[in-house]
């Protein structure tokens, strides 16, 4: 296996977290528990071009008539961040977090890794209930995203107050 496989391996082990590895190592699928829901989490590794692909999903499911009012509230949510955006598929209205990292010339450190995956955990978390207020509650995008600001701290993503990673394994070690 190459140089992202063994980073992202290292960070998960250290961390003591569970995985799988599939497709002959070019994906590694993990779980996280955050405050509002579990995650269920893809990584796809490129070693060619000493790439990693993060994927996080709650496995939320927008029906139909509320597809408009999500599609306007991920895009304020996405306005608001740094790293990575949320995504709607919208053949099945699923959400998920999806940010890439490229490292050519410079090796992708397991400190990378554990940064791009707890971000994304951390923005699906506090993404969760204004997602779930729009989608079926029939908030407005704009109220959901007042959610979003009160859940998210906006400068803090990925942490806890004390500045801890704010995220619970979901499978024990």
């Amino acid at each position: 296996m190459g140089e992202v496989f063994e980073s992202v391996i290292e960070y998960l082990e250290r961390e003591c977290l569970t995985y799988e590895v599939e497709k002959g190592g070019r994906v590694i699928r993990t779980g996280l528990r955050g405050e509002h829901g579990v995650f269920h989490v893809m990584l796809i590794l490129n070693e060619a071009r000493e790439g990693l692909r993060l994927v996080v999903s709650s496995n939320l499911m927008v029906p139909v008539p509320g597809r408009a009012a999500v599609v306007e509230y991920l895009n304020a949510v996405n306005w608001h961040l740094v790293v990575g955006g949320l995504r709607m598929d919208p053949s099945d209205g699923e959400v998920v977090y999806h940010a890439s990292v490229f490292t050519p010339g410079s090796a992708l450190s397991p400190s990378m890794v554990g940064h791009l995956l707890l971000v994304g955990v951390n923005v699906m978390d506090a993404a969760l209930p204004g997602l779930a207020a729009v989608a079926f509650a029939g908030l407005t995008a704009d109220e959901g995203f007042e959610l979003f600001e009160a859940e998210s701290g906006l400068d803090t993503l990925g942490e806890d107050e004390a500045g801890e990673p704010a995220y619970e394994e979901v499978l024990a070690c």
